[in-house]
């Protein structure tokens, strides 16, 4: 097996405010960074009822929300739709 990479991990002494507020920072700048098109085109989003895709949905403010929807007995998409209208 061939290490590529080896992280030296440092605790940084700092308050929880400031550790909220350092990862918030760094998700926000990565959305950011990642929503983009070309002249003309639409940015959306795949959204599912997971906190993960609800957060960069809400944080893009997409044009529009991409899901899917499955036979059986649980269903996302009223959890999606919830989402989606509070952001369009």
């Amino acid at each position: 097996m061939t290490q590529y990479w080896d992280k030296n991990f440092e605790p940084e002494d700092e308050t929880f405010d400031e550790a909220v507020n350092k990862v918030d920072d760094v998700v926000k700048n990565s959305v950011k960074a990642n929503t983009f098109a070309d002249k003309g085109i639409k940015v959306g989003s795949f959204l599912s009822a997971g906190v993960d895709s609800r957060l960069v949905t809400a944080l893009m403010l997409p044009d529009n929300t991409l899901s899917n929807g499955f036979d059986g007995t649980y269903h996302e998409t009223k959890k999606e739709s919830e989402i989606a209208v509070t952001n369009g």
